[in-house]
């Protein structure tokens, strides 16, 4: 499947196709008919087609088409009417406002079901529509079709954006040059017609010397005529001249015309680009040779075309290269290394860790803010000699052509320690009211050790930074060919999980929970298992984290959540109405808006359970980095009676505010301090005070990772409620599980 960089890729492509193209077309019919064909398949579009509004019916007449489904634009209806249905599409939309309109789930979307039959049958998935200027006002509508949801991105957006506005300015200049073409004809008819012309013009003698100028010229440099007569026009090239000189085999000499750039001079000594295009008028029997100019200010084509590059190769917020702009350079440094043997390349991929929780937390301005700063600090390590480029959201790239492998070895580390050192002292940002400390992970790859291949050195200096992020972040680390066969595994591991729930692949553990006092059996934990078709059973530690990055974990959350329910509906009856299920619930899963609490409620209610038979399970970092959304699904579960439980205690940051900002029932002691209170003193005594502590705020103790008898008693003794691990029972499916009896012998039993 193609990734998103792929389709942006493609994008570039055909904008620069499209692009080079305009430049040749001179017919309008020609430059959309190209423009739709290039886009579709060049660019990966199902189907481009341009329409414009006939302002009677209101309807969208399609003036031309290219890919799949064109033919179904002679049978629906379109239109930009608002109170009708088949006028709140996106080409109505973008019609109304002047503004791109996107649909990325067009299956989903209310305002396409006018045309839903038709997308299925073509398959389209996201739609998109822009407005085309022409002289300010809408010209036409720009459609585009794509297979895959979610195609419209920001960057694709944009790029298509831009290319409506070349578009636009391409239309313009062929008004312009049809303009240009009657205002010469009409100066051949009648020579005083010129005068009134908003088209600057020149007549110039057979030596270049001016003869007359129009108001529009005399405006536009600043010289008024009286100054202009008899002498050359005001411009800086040498070469214009050797243009003029028809006689002594300028360029003239040989053709009845010339066009080109060239830089004017205004009476007030500024330069400025200009189009100047020269014809010959012939020699008759009244009059001698001569030539008509005329002259074109370029300076706001200049500005627009040099934002149109800024758009394509820059990143806007930070100014540094973006993808397309560092992937074409390393492309052409990779080129240059083939062929000469003193040439090595390498990359520096750069990740910020946790960039994420910023934005989250902090708002995305601050986001921008450090985005920025980082830019300038990577900027600095990079050096001259260096191209620095941001990659998109939190991901930066630096490349850099050494003149030996020596000398590749000694600049990647230089540069990489110079990034992980630099990047982690503290940010100071307008408006922060405190400092922000933040670090990288860095993955070198170089060349020809690594990669002979531009998208393969990226890919390789990436593994490595993921390399680095696994290692425990805030480093840099260089590629090696174990790297590859991770990576590998840890795609085909991916693509495995996507398809395991749906494949019956999971299945729930349960671990008892043991009341100290009694030994009575009254809690259980669900734990998650996946068992894979070709590596067997996979690590929680491994897969989990794979299903949060992927998102998968949703879908499983909610599996989880159903199956443990019906499973302590069945085990209420066995072991009594005290008896409760933990679920571990993912931060994913809270900061999701999408994962309803009330839903998981209303089927708790729908079978007939209690909320008190529910604990869910969090980790304190959640609580540390609480968002809006977390806070409220907390709150839900409070207000409904599902109790809470906190994880893993006294390994992260939680502090008293949290325990008493949040409604905490239980708190889980790390099984590294259960495991170290039989011979560690400093441990045993800091497991007792947190059981106090807890008892004091109205909180129940968990001792997880009981495995001896010393430690079941030692926290009996002081107090703590309840125990897991595996001294009483390792995790049990539902079976054996039911084997088991109510009530956990104690030693005071079998004495």
């Amino acid at each position: 499947m193609p990734t998103i960089s792929d389709r942006h890729d493609r994008f570039y492509n055909a904008v620069l196709a499209v692009n080079q193209m305009m430049v040749t077309v001179r017919d309008e019919h020609v430059l959309y008919r190209e423009l739709c064909r290039v886009l579709v398949e060049d660019g990966g579009l199902v189907l481009v087609w341009v329409g414009r509004v006939d302002q009677a019916s209101l309807q969208v007449k399609p003036i031309c088409n290219f890919g799949a489904g064109g033919e179904f634009l002679n049978d629906v209806l379109i239109s930009v009417d608002q109170e009708i249905p088949q006028g709140r599409g996106p080409t109505g939309v973008a019609w109304r406002e002047g503004r791109p309109k996107v649909v990325n789930r067009y299956r989903e979307e209310p305002a396409m079901l006018p045309w839903r039959d038709v997308a299925q049958r073509y398959g389209w998935r996201s739609s998109a529509a822009f407005p085309v200027f022409r002289q300010g006002k809408i010209e036409h509508i720009l459609g585009l079709y794509h297979q895959e949801e979610d195609a419209f991105d920001d960057e694709v957006i944009r790029l298509v954006s831009a290319l409506t506005q070349t578009v636009s300015f391409a239309l313009e200049n062929l008004d312009h040059e049809s303009l240009r073409q009657d205002m010469e004809i009409q100066l051949r008819q009648v020579a005083q017609v010129y005068e009134f012309s908003s088209q600057p013009m020149l007549v110039l003698d057979e030596s270049g010397r001016i003869l007359s100028a129009n108001h529009a010229y005399e405006t536009m440099s600043g010289y008024p005529l009286d100054e202009l007569a008899g002498r050359h026009p005001p411009v800086f090239d040498e070469t214009f001249q050797f243009v003029l000189h028809a006689r002594s085999g300028g360029l003239l000499a040989n053709q009845n015309s010339w066009q080109g750039r060239v830089w004017g001079r205004r009476r007030n000594g500024d330069s400025f680009p200009q189009w100047m295009v020269i014809n010959v008028v012939p020699k008759t029997e009244a009059s001698a040779a001569s030539f008509v100019a005329t002259v074109t200010d370029m300076t706001d084509r200049m500005r627009f075309e040099d934002t149109i590059w800024r758009q394509a190769n820059l990143d806007l917020l930070t100014g540094l290269p973006n993808r397309f702009l560092f992937h074409t350079r390393l492309t052409e440094e990779m080129v240059r290394a083939r062929n000469h043997q003193d040439i090595f390349p390498l990359v520096l991929f750069i990740d910020i860790d946790q960039f994420k929780q910023v934005n989250e937390f902090m708002g995305h301005h601050t986001g921008d803010c450090l985005l920025m700063e980082i830019a300038g600090r990577i900027r600095g390590c990079a050096g001259e000699r260096t191209l620095a480029a941001r990659l998109g959201g939190d991901e930066f790239a630096v490349m850099f052509s050494a003149m030996s492998e020596a000398e590749q070895h000694k600049m990647a580390h230089s540069i990489g320690e110079c990034l992980v050192k630099g990047l982690r002292e503290p940010y100071e940002l307008a408006g922060s009211e405190r400092s922000l400390y933040m670090t990288t992970s860095v993955g070198i790859a170089m060349y020809p050790r690594d990669a002979g291949s531009t998208e393969t050195l990226l890919q390789k200096a990436e593994q490595a930074m993921y390399a680095a992020k696994a290692a425990g972040r805030n480093q840099m680390v260089f590629y090696t060919r174990g790297m590859q066969e991770q990576a590998i595994e840890r795609l085909n591991l991916l693509q495995d999980l996507r398809n395991a729930l749906a494949e019956q692949q999971l299945f729930l553990e349960y671990q008892p929970i043991i009341r100290l006092k009694d030994g009575h059996l009254v809690k259980a934990e669900a734990l998650l298992r996946w068992r894979n078709p070709r590596r067997g059973l996979v690590s929680p530690g491994e897969f989990i984290p794979l299903a949060e990055e992927s998102g998968a974990i949703i879908a499983m959350g909610d599996w989880v959540f159903r199956t443990s329910a019906d499973w302590v509906k069945q085990t209420l009856q066995r072991l009594g109405d005290e008896f409760q299920v933990s679920i571990n619930m993912s931060p994913v899963q809270f900061r999701d808006p999408n994962v309803s609490v009330a839903n998981w409620l209303q089927y708790l209610q729908a079978m007939g359970l209690e909320s008190q038979h529910v604990v869910v399970e969090i980790t304190e970092g959640l609580l540390m980095d609480a968002s809006e959304e977390v806070s409220r699904k907390l709150l839900d579960f409070r207000n409904a009676g599902v109790q809470v439980a906190l994880d893993d205690f006294g390994t992260g940051y939680s502090t008293l505010s949290y325990l008493r900002r949040f409604d905490i029932d239980y708190l889980k002691i790390d099984r590294v301090f259960v495991s170290s209170m039989t011979h560690n003193s400093s441990d045993a005594a800091l497991v007792e005070a947190i059981v106090a502590m807890a008892h004091k705020l109205g909180l129940k103790v968990i001792a997880e990772g009981v495995e001896t008898d010393i430690q079941h008693e030692m926290l009996r003794q002081i107090g703590c409620d309840y125990g897991q691990g595996f001294w009483y029972s390792r995790p049990l499916d539902e079976a054996r599980f039911q084997q088991l009896s109510g009530r956990f012998p104690l030693q005071e039993d079998a004495a």
